[in-house]
């Protein structure tokens, strides 16, 4: 199928996208709602900046940024963290505070 995008004639979907340089869904999804002619100038969500999503963590008197940033620290899975804050209940939360305190009496 033949593609306009801005006056040029692309072949395909797939020769539109290498060429904007997006995917070729964005293409897709942008020819279905009439929008074809602003695909690949930047006028989507954009990049997102992955360190602004995190929530500040709180344990004991120490806080991390984030579940992810903590559970760096420890050196354990991000998955480890999240389950033990949303489901572990005391025992869990305290089990975490328990390594954080035997790496900082580490001095790391």
């Amino acid at each position: 199928m033949r593609v306009r995008i801005r006056g040029t004639i692309y072949e395909t979907v797939s020769d539109a996208a290498k060429a904007l340089g997006v995917n070729e869904t964005t293409v897709r999804t942008a020819i279905r709602r009439g929008r074809e002619d602003t695909v690949g100038l930047g006028k989507g969500r954009g990049p997102r900046d992955r360190t602004a999503h995190g929530k500040p963590v709180r344990i004991g008197t120490f806080e991390w940024r984030s579940r992810k940033a903590l559970a760096e620290y420890l050196g354990i899975p991000a998955n480890t963290v999240n389950k033990a804050l949303r489901e572990g209940g005391p025992k869990a939360k305290a089990n975490l505070l328990q390594r954080i305190m035997v790496k900082k009496l580490a001095g790391k």
